[in-house]
Formats: structure tokens, C-alpha cells, sequence
């Protein structure tokens, strides 16, 4: 019996090599910011929104459509960081995408031009992104 001890401690020093409890939450989104592009890709799309509406503003048509292309290659950007670890903001995100490419499609389809219903997706498409980007930085603040 007098082994009974030592195997107590082999297994508790065994346990506490594994590293201790998960991190939370709030640490795992923290993490995934830090290590994908996601921030720099939201980034790069928000720039892009902005250049739309200043050249569709400016009757820019060609321009518009090459700010179009840049608007869905930066949407896919995103796509490819996810899934995140934690789904509301993965969920978020798919439909940012989603709404982004519906725009970005339509438009470089129509040089430029889009409808008003096109133009809807690519204002839910802003919104879904900053809604993400607000829940991303609550959410990684553990909020």
C-alpha cells in the first residue's frame, strides 16, 4: 500500500501537464482575431464600400466595377477565416459574405450598375459587417 501515494502523485502531476482548464470564450475569439486575417479583411472591405459609394456617387460606372471585383475578392477574404470560435459571429460573418457577393456579382455583371434591391444587399452587406466587427469586439472583451 505504500504505492498507493506515490501513483496519487504521477497522476495529478500527469493531469496538471495537460495544461489546466480550456480557455474561455471570450480568449478563444480573442485568439482567432489575432492569428487570422479577419480584422484586416473587414478592414479591406469596409475600404472598399467606401470607394463604391464615392465612385457610384461620381457616375464612376468602370470604376464602380473594378471596386466591385476588389469588394468580392475582400468578401471571400473573410470567408476563408471562418468558421470563428463562437457561431453567432461565424453566422454574422456567412451573412456579411453572403450579402457582399450578391452585391459584388450583380454589379461587376452590370458594369458597374445595380439595382435597387442590389443596392439593399450591399447595404445589408456593411451593416452585417459592422454588426460582426462590434460583436467581435465585445464578445473577445469576454461582453
Amino acid at each position: 500500500m505504500a504505492l498507493w501515494p506515490s501513483r496519487l502523485a504521477i497522476a495529478a502531476l500527469a493531469l496538471s501537464a495537460c495544461g489546466g482548464p480550456p480557455p474561455s470564450p471570450a480568449a478563444q475569439l480573442r485568439s482567432w482575431v489575432q492569428t487570422s486575417s479577419v480584422s484586416s479583411s473587414m478592414a479591406a472591405l469596409e475600404a472598399d464600400s467606401s470607394q463604391v459609394k464615392a465612385d457610384r456617387a461620381a457616375g464612376k460606372w468602370g470604376n464602380v466595377q473594378l471596386d466591385c471585383v476588389a469588394f468580392g475578392v475582400d468578401a471571400s477574404k473573410v470567408e476563408a477565416t471562418l468558421p470563428s470560435p463562437n457561431a453567432s459571429v461565424t453566422a454574422k460573418l456567412h451573412a456579411a459574405y453572403h450579402s457582399a457577393m450578391v452585391y459584388a456579382e450583380a454589379c461587376v455583371k452590370n458594369k458597374g450598375r445595380t439595382t435597387t434591391s442590389q443596392t439593399k444587399a450591399f447595404s445589408s452587406a456593411l451593416s452585417e459587417i459592422s454588426s460582426a466587427r462590434s460583436q467581435i469586439t465585445s464578445a473577445s472583451r469576454g461582453g
